[in-house]
C-alpha cells in the first residue's frame, strides 16, 4: 500500500504517518522500482495501534518504549489514568470557579478579581503535596550533581599524581604528595556537598514559609 492508501485506511494524515516513521514507530519497506514507501498489513495494524494510544493521550515516547518492550502497556495506561484524574480535578476547580462568578452575578465592569486570588490560594493549598514531591526530586538532583562534582574533583586531583601521567611527562612525585592531592580532592568535594545542602536547605525553608502564608490566606478567605 502507498501512503495515500494508508492515510485513507487508518484515518490519520500523511504528516502524522511520516512523523511516526521518523520516530521509529513504523518502518515500511521501499518499493524496489520507484523507491516509494510500501506499507504492509503489519504496518497498517501498527499505525492503527498508534492511533488508539495517541487518542488516549499516551505520548509518542511512551508508545516507542512499549514497542521496544522497555515498559509494559499496563504501566503506561495506569500512568495516563493518574494524569487524567489530575486533569479532571483541575477541570472541577475551573467549574467551581465559573459557578462562583455566576453566583456573584459578575459583569466585565464589576468583575471581582479577588475571587480568582482565593481560588489560586486554595489550589496551591491542595497541591502542596505534589509541590513537596517535586522539591524532593529537586533536592535529590542537586545532591546527584554535587556527587558528580566531587568525583570530578577527585579525578582531577589524582591526574597529576598518577603513575602513568608521571611516566608520560617524565617526572616523579613522592608518595606523600600523591596522598595530599587525593585528600585535597576529597575535601573539596565534601565542601561542595555541604554547600549544596546548605543552599537547598535555605531555599526549601523559604518555599515552605511561602506555602504556609498562602495557605493561611486561603483559610482567611
Amino acid at each position: 500500500m502507498n501512503i495515500k492508501e494508508v492515510e485513507k485506511e487508518v484515518g490519520i494524515r500523511k504528516a502524522n504517518i511520516r512523523y511516526y516513521e521518523e520516530q521509529g514507530l513504523v518502518t515500511p519497506m521501499r518499493n524496489a522500482e520507484n523507491n516509494y514507501r510500501d506499507y504492509s498489513e503489519e504496518d497498517v495494524i501498527c499505525l492503527k495501534k498508534i492511533k488508539v494510544l495517541r487518542l488516549l493521550g499516551i505520548s509518542v515516547a511512551e508508545i516507542k518504549a512499549v514497542q521496544n518492550r522497555d515498559t509494559a502497556l499496563n504501566t503506561v495506561v495506569q500512568s495516563r489514568i493518574s494524569e487524567i484524574e489530575k486533569e479532571v480535578e483541575q477541570l472541577g476547580e475551573l467549574e467551581e470557579m465559573c459557578r462562583m462568578f455566576l453566583a456573584h452575578d459578575q459583569t466585565y465592569d464589576t468583575l471581582d478579581i479577588s475571587l480568582l486570588d482565593t481560588r489560586e490560594c486554595l489550589s496551591i493549598q491542595k497541591g502542596a503535596v505534589f509541590m513537596k514531591i517535586d522539591r524532593c526530586r529537586n533536592y535529590q538532583e542537586a545532591l546527584r550533581r554535587s556527587e558528580v562534582i566531587m568525583t570530578c574533583f577527585i579525578f582531577l586531583g589524582l591526574i597529576p599524581t598518577g603513575e602513568n601521567v608521571q611516566r608520560l611527562f617524565h617526572y616523579s612525585l613522592p608518595e606523600w604528595i600523591r596522598w595530599i592531592g587525593f585528600a585535597g580532592a576529597c575535601v573539596t568535594g565534601i565542601i561542595n556537598i555541604v554547600l549544596y545542602r546548605k543552599m537547598y536547605s535555605t531555599q526549601k525553608n523559604d518555599w515552605e514559609r511561602a506555602e504556609e502564608n498562602l495557605a493561611a490566606k486561603a483559610r482567611r478567605s
